[in-house]
């Protein structure tokens, strides 16, 4: 699974700038850098965040046809919870949403189908198990790039008080991530990573019964290869 992760908000709205798929888009992040970098003095860089913090992420979504950029909470909250206490329960359990089940699932359904998103990161941690001792391995891309990870959101009102949230979307490890995850509790498992070429399918909305789209999007949840990806202590 995915518990604990490395963002930078600078380097990431520079990602999604260059990765823009329209005129449109691109303008749409790029006023939105605009607006963070006068908000903020310091640029925002995290080498090691817990998801249990609820640390914000700069996330690409889609929303109404419409594609933009902003930071939200690690740990998706549904649209249905609109109690504090409840809330921070639930969050506390969607940190991470199985591929197999998302469109099952009550927290995730809804969400899988019209609010899926693309969350930046430089890269996400995984501890290895050896008999009682635990090795924290940090996964990036080979080439030190942004990493584009697959997930879904939601909005919640929350005692009346709005919050966008996110659930990592996790498939089976690819081989050499087997090896690392290999939490007896929950082995064997890894964030979907996109590519670029992935990002205009994974975010536009389904309709409820449209098998086939549905089925494009579920093909896209592969583990992402082995040799594009670099692990270190």
């Amino acid at each position: 699974m995915c518990y604990n992760a490395a963002h930078n908000t600078n380097r990431g709205f520079q990602y999604a700038i260059a990765h823009a798929n329209t005129i449109e888009e691109k303008n749409e992040f790029e006023r939105k850098y605009l607006e963070w970098k006068k908000s903020n003095a310091v640029f925002a860089e995290t080498y090691f965040t817990s998801a249990f913090s609820h640390d914000d992420f700069l996330v690409v979504y889609q929303e109404g046809g419409f594609t933009s950029v902003d930071q939200m909470q690690w740990g998706l909250i549904p649209r249905w919870c609109n109690n504090s206490e409840k809330s921070s329960v639930i969050q506390n359990q969607t940190i991470n949403a199985r591929s197999e089940t998302i469109f099952e699932k009550p927290a995730y359904r809804q969400s899988a189908l019209d609010r899926r998103c693309i969350i930046l990161m430089t890269g996400f941690f995984e501890f290895h198990h050896q008999g009682r001792r635990k090795y924290p391995l940090f996964i990036q891309q080979r080439k030190g790039e942004i990493m584009a990870v697959a997930g879904i959101w939601d909005e919640a009102e929350v005692d009346e008080k709005k919050i966008r949230s996110f659930s990592v979307v996790t498939v089976e490890a690819n081989e050499s991530m087997a090896k690392i995850h290999n939490n007896p509790k929950n082995p064997h498992r890894m964030p979907l990573i996109l590519n670029p070429d992935q990002f205009r399918l994974w975010l536009t909305a389904l309709e409820k019964d449209d098998v086939i789209s549905k089925k494009m999007v579920s093909n896209l949840m592969q583990p992402y290869p082995s040799q594009d990806l670099s692990y270190s202590t």
